[in-house]
């Protein structure tokens, strides 16, 4: 989401959790294989001189997030995300 905005319910939708951790980054696309497991990508405006794309990747369901990749294209816009596996993904 905007500004770094992510948002996790445990109960269909119910009720919503704000777990936004990134200020300046805008999210896109997010996808997980299991509770715990899953990536998210989008915009990092904040820590880059220019806008670059970013995907992170959380193990305790989104409680903390790490860089798994910063800069993949500053001039290209990705929109969606897919694992098959916890090691194939697409983006």
């Amino acid at each position: 989401g905007y500004n770094g905005a992510i948002f996790k319910t445990i109960d269909g939708g119910e009720h919503w959790e704000d777990i936004s951790k990134n200020e300046g980054i805008f999210y896109n696309s997010i996808f997980f294989i299991s509770e715990n497991k899953g990536w998210i990508s989008g915009y990092d405006f904040y820590n880059a001189l220019y806008s670059s794309f970013i995907i992170q990747k959380t193990e305790d369901g989104g409680q903390s997030w790490t860089y798994q990749s910063y800069g993949m294209g500053n001039n290209a816009v990705y929109f969606g995300m897919d694992f098959g596996s916890p090691k194939n993904g697409w983006i």
